[in-house]
């Protein structure tokens, strides 16, 4: 699992030589298990404790770009000073010879959108759990002008006993610094994207709850709210289109969720000023929707 591949090939009678493990920091790399724009994130072994992380690094041509190399060092500087059950844990960075990387714990059992990828939509019950989840982890946030920017399942993980835990702050707003971010530009990510994300303007925690109502839609139903082949048709929909929701009578078994497909519509509200008023109301309002009963959750 750890040390990396050598992919050239090799004669077939020469013996093959055993490639250095590539390491930053004290930290051995091992299989790649995701990466975005500006970066990779692997698993990763520390020499000294055998302890299994998670290690996020830049890619070759984010390192070179100033505005990259300032993003990692804002997403560093948020994730030491967030600690939250519900966030992923950060547990160290650093820099060296090969440039700059965050640590952070390894959740081996993967994200949101995995388990979607399997089951499609969860159980209602399973879905308010979640949600209710996100929520308290969104109002830690929120509470120290914190904006993620990103909500979405890819940045969702969950662990073996169903604990919710946000991450990756690539994007992620510290409204109590100074932005890096040009007026007009759009940060985040089309399927979950707010209208005033979309259109250029400064994200709020009022984007978050719009992302997050996009969150709860896909996990009741299987699907975005919206969707399209066209990134930029998602957008207009976005922009213009009502929210449709599909049959519950064709495509769910379990009970109603009449108050949840309230909730999402209040949280997929066009206007900021018309979304729920904050991230703890929301969470206040989901647990009074849990229902008493647990059942099967993926």
């Amino acid at each position: 699992m750890f040390g990396w591949r050598n992919n050239q090939s090799q004669a077939a009678n020469a013996t093959p030589a055993t490639p250095e493990p590539v390491r930053f920091g004290p930290y051995e790399l091992g299989e790649q298990i995701g990466r975005g724009g500006a970066g990779f994130v692997f698993v990763a072994k520390h020499t000294e404790t055998g302890e299994i992380v998670a290690i996020k690094t830049l890619r070759q041509h984010a390192a070179h770009d100033e505005q990259f190399d300032r993003r990692f060092m804002r997403e560093m500087a948020i994730l030491q000073k967030i600690n939250h059950p519900h966030l992923l844990k950060y547990l160290d960075c650093g820099i060296d010879e090969r440039g700059a990387y965050i640590v952070t714990e390894y959740i081996p059992r993967g994200t949101l959108s995995h388990v979607l990828q399997k089951h499609s939509m969860l159980p209602g019950s399973t879905v308010l759990q979640y949600a209710a989840q996100l929520a308290r982890a969104l109002d830690y946030l929120h509470t120290r002008a914190i904006v993620h920017r990103d909500i979405k399942p890819a940045n969702i993980f969950l662990t073996n006993d169903h604990q919710i835990k946000l991450g990756d702050f690539g994007l992620a707003l510290d409204s109590t610094k100074a932005s890096l971010t040009v007026s007009g530009m759009t940060v985040g990510s089309v399927m979950y994207m707010s209208p005033e994300q979309i259109r250029g303007s400064k994200a709020t925690s009022s984007s978050d709850l719009y992302s997050l109502g996009c969150v709860i839609y896909e996990m009741l139903y299987g699907v975005p709210p919206f969707k399209t082949s066209n990134p930029y048709g998602i957008m207009e929909m976005h922009l213009e289109s009502d929210l449709r929701f599909p049959d519950e009578r064709l495509v769910r078994k379990d009970a109603s969720t009449d108050e949840a497909r309230i909730l999402i519509q209040e949280l997929m509200q066009k206007s900021p000023e018309s979304r729920p008023e904050s991230a703890r109301k929301v969470y206040e309002r989901l647990t009074k929707l849990r229902p008493e009963t647990t059942g099967e959750t993926p």
